[in-house]
């Protein structure tokens, strides 16, 4: 998005240029894809959750680490 600035005396205006409208199907794809995401996400940190210390020593997670990123709500990356 391009701003633009313009100082009139002390007061600075800014002005954002506006966004083209998005059609219905483009919303509806990208509500999906998110939904997509998310669910990849959940699944991804339940797996983490999952793996034993062995197997978190091997890949270099610690279980701290794990259990932090598994914990995280499915729409926080």
């Amino acid at each position: 998005m391009t701003r633009m600035t313009m100082t009139a005396g002390n007061a600075r205006l800014t002005r954002k240029t506006p966004r083209p409208r998005l059609s219905l199907s483009t919303l509806a794809v990208r509500l999906f894809d998110a939904i997509g995401s998310w669910s990849d996400r959940a699944e991804q940190r339940r797996a983490l959750a999952a793996l034993s210390d062995q197997v978190l020593h091997d890949i270099g997670v610690s279980r701290l680490d794990a259990e932090g990123e598994s914990e995280k709500p499915f729409w926080r990356r």
